[in-house]
């Protein structure tokens, strides 16, 4: 009885051996998945942070571009505010030259009928008819 007792001993001490070692392998295989997971996690860090520098990089050209937008849309409407303005002097002229025009038919139409109105009064001063 006392061999039988010591081969179970032996075959439990084998069995933690290997145990042992088992569990040691997956100890083994946890860090490895572990550090492959933190090597994947850095990874994604890094390119998150290149995303980031490009979308900065993006984000900083689009807002200089809407400045030089915002600046040319302010020339757009100063040249816009100076050329109503020269419409408006340009229409002014145009309707004084108009004015002018029609004060200028009228007294030549007036100067016409100046002379009409004298010629017809010397005639009739000299007793013609007019025909």
């Amino acid at each position: 009885k006392i061999l039988k007792k010591k081969k179970k001993k032996k075959k439990k001490k084998g069995n933690v051996a290997k145990d042992e070692e088992t569990a040691i392998m997956y100890g083994r295989e946890m860090q490895d998945h572990q550090h492959d997971l933190a090597d994947q996690a850095i990874q994604i860090v890094s390119e998150t942070e290149e995303k980031a520098k490009d979308t900065a990089e993006k984000v900083k050209d689009q807002t200089e571009q809407l400045k030089r937008v915002d600046k040319n849309l302010g020339e757009i409407d100063d040249e816009l505010g100076r050329a109503t303005r020269i419409m408006r002097r340009m229409g002014r002229r145009v309707l004084t030259d108009k004015y002018i025009m029609c004060l200028l038919v009228l007294i030549f139409l007036a100067i016409v009928a100046v002379i009409v109105l004298a010629v017809m009064k010397k005639k009739i001063k000299n007793g013609q008819r007019f025909s």
